[in-house]
């Protein structure tokens, strides 16, 4: 068996395995961008409805188009999201099972040079850290990356039926708030790499730490194992603040874009009243949806993060998957059958220094 090393051929092969059930959770993921897009649209119809209607004539059949388009957006998304629910509790399961196996049966057929050199706590850390970083830069690819980007492209449409300024403003904003976000994106997932090698390390010298309990109390060492256990810890924290500061330092140039573009789709829509050129339908079209999409890209740059410092964890676990086997078994090898077990001593010697041997 043959497993990829680097996270994208990773991931991808064992997508290719869940192909339908992936397929069906990005076209539900549809479902919430139309929603979230449109729902602003019937709702400018709907205010635009009540602004030139009057008290003498209203009537319900004159808001028959927002109503039952606002009804039927709402109902496809939640039966859209239900759906997509109800197939994640049967595939995330298969999923990471699937993943820990293949990973696990690879570890176990490693050498006894390759156990002795590397910590039991680091590795199973690892084979731990590889399914569950796996599920969460899907997930977050799928419900996030992908429907944010639809939402983006609709929202586009909607807003410049009001006017292609507001078009131009969110295309100006999103190029330069992701420009931000990728172009930093490098350097968070190489730090976060190094975050992620140190913790594995702690974790695989606290493990190793409390399986040899009994063996230091017997030899009084617990208090060197502690302070030993002191230089680890500090490397972790020191390499954690490095990869909050980088993640920090992004936040803050997003940001400061983010409460530019609030200001400018504020002063033009006044301005757009002011002159005439806005109807009071346009308000919440262009207010709800550049702020909703405002606070998805957010959401989404930040998940994009998030999703790097999960491949720079997928990274350093697949590691494992770099150290090819240094003794394997002959293709159509006869599993071995032991009936009996045996063990024998034989010409052992013990003693200390020039002394006497204390058994012989």
């Amino acid at each position: 068996m043959s497993l990829p090393h680097t996270p994208f051929a990773f991931l991808l092969h064992y997508i290719k395995q869940f192909n339908t059930q992936f397929f069906f959770l990005i076209f539900f993921s549809f479902f919430w961008a139309l929603n979230e897009s449109l729902f602003p649209y019937f709702l400018k119809l709907l205010v635009e409805g009540v602004t030139n209607s009057s008290l003498v004539d209203f009537s319900l059949k004159n808001f028959q188009i927002p109503i039952i388009g606002l009804t039927l957006c709402w109902v496809a998304m939640e039966i859209s999201m239900r759906l997509f629910g109800v197939i994640e509790v049967y595939l995330y399961p298969q999923f990471r099972s699937r993943m820990r196996q293949d990973v696990f049966d690879w570890v176990k057929d490693q050498s006894i040079d390759y156990f002795s050199s590397n910590l039991s706590g680091s590795i199973g850390s690892k084979i731990a850290d590889i399914p569950k970083s796996s599920h969460r830069i899907v997930d977050h690819f799928i419900w996030y990356v992908i429907g944010t980007a639809l939402l983006f492209f609709l929202a586009i449409v909607v807003v410049s039926q009001a006017s292609l300024i507001f078009g131009g403003l969110i295309i100006v904003w999103c190029s330069v708030h992701m420009g931000i976000t990728f172009y930093y994106l490098d350097e968070v997932q190489t730090k976060t790499s190094d975050h992620y090698e140190s913790l594995a390390v702690l974790n695989g010298e606290t493990v190793d730490i409390i399986n040899n309990a009994i063996s230091m109390k017997f030899f009084s060492r617990i208090d060197f194992e502690t302070q030993r256990l002191k230089k680890f810890q500090e490397t972790e924290i020191t390499k954690s603040q490095v990869s909050g500061w980088a993640l920090q330092k992004v936040n803050f140039l997003r940001g400061f874009v983010s409460l530019a573009f609030m200001f400018a789709t504020i002063f033009m829509l006044l301005k757009g009243w002011q002159k005439g050129w806005l109807s009071l339908g346009d308000f919440p079209l262009v207010a709800m949806t550049s702020f909703h999409l405002m606070g998805m890209l957010w959401h989404m740059s930040l998940t994009l993060v998030d999703m790097f410092q999960d491949i720079g964890t997928l990274k350093g676990s697949l590691s494992l998957l770099k150290h090819q086997h240094s003794v394997q078994n002959k293709p159509n090898a006869v599993a071995l059958e032991v009936d009996k077990g045996c063990i024998e001593f034989d010409k052992v010697i013990f003693g200390y220094s020039n002394r006497e041997p204390l058994f012989n």
